[in-house]
């Protein structure tokens, strides 16, 4: 009868150790799964979003072109493109250093997401250039967006080493109303914008 007991506590025990085991795998395997989420989510992070200015990269629009002109197709709205490039950001930066000029990139893109809308996509390109894409029925909205830009630019200005930097941007834009079965594409409105802009910029270099 001992013998009896002492097998069944045996058994008992082994079972709560084999329990115990299997909860400790489920939750080391729920805690590698969890850590593997959030390393693919940062890394998704990563790559739509331009780590130094907070601007949405370009991976990201490439990932979205479609959908926005598919968007736009299916309600026969239009779409846009202002295109901005900083002048003379290339002196400033072999003047003060790469520090400075990423400064002064921050700078750049807080004040341009202080004047788009939440819907509109503020993309850094590379560089100093940066596109804004945008949709709305009004064909006359870009041109009020444009305007905020202009205004807001007058007050955009940095301090560096003592020395108050004038910031500006040469501007180009481009609208498009597309219809369904539109051919359009989202490169060629950002190509016409481009062309726009560098036009502009020729103006003040």
């Amino acid at each position: 009868m001992h013998q009896f007991v002492q097998i069944k506590l045996s058994e008992t025990i082994a079972e709560r150790i084999m329990f115990s085991v299997s909860v400790t795998v489920l939750l080391i395997t729920s805690y590698l799964l969890t850590i593997a989420l959030q390393g693919k989510e940062k890394l998704r992070n990563i790559s739509n979003y331009d780590t130094l200015t907070g601007l949405h990269s370009r991976h990201f629009l490439e990932e979205n072109k479609s959908r926005i002109i598919a968007e736009a197709r299916r309600h026969e709205w239009c779409v846009w493109a202002v295109m901005l490039d900083l002048n003379k950001f290339k002196p400033i930066n072999d003047r003060f250093g790469h520090h400075e000029g990423d400064r002064l990139l921050k700078y750049f893109a807080r004040r341009l997401l202080d004047v788009v809308r939440d819907t509109d996509l503020c993309v850094r390109l590379g560089g100093d250039e940066v596109v804004i894409i945008g949709s709305d029925p009004n064909y006359d909205a870009v041109t009020t967006l444009v305007e905020r830009i202009l205004k807001d630019m007058e007050t955009w200005s940095l301090e560096i080493e003592g020395v108050t930097i004038k910031m500006t941007a040469a501007v180009g834009f481009s609208t498009k109303r597309l219809f369904k079965g539109s051919s359009i594409t989202l490169e060629e409105i950002i190509k016409e914008a481009d062309d726009e802009m560098y036009k502009n910029k020729k103006q003040v270099s």
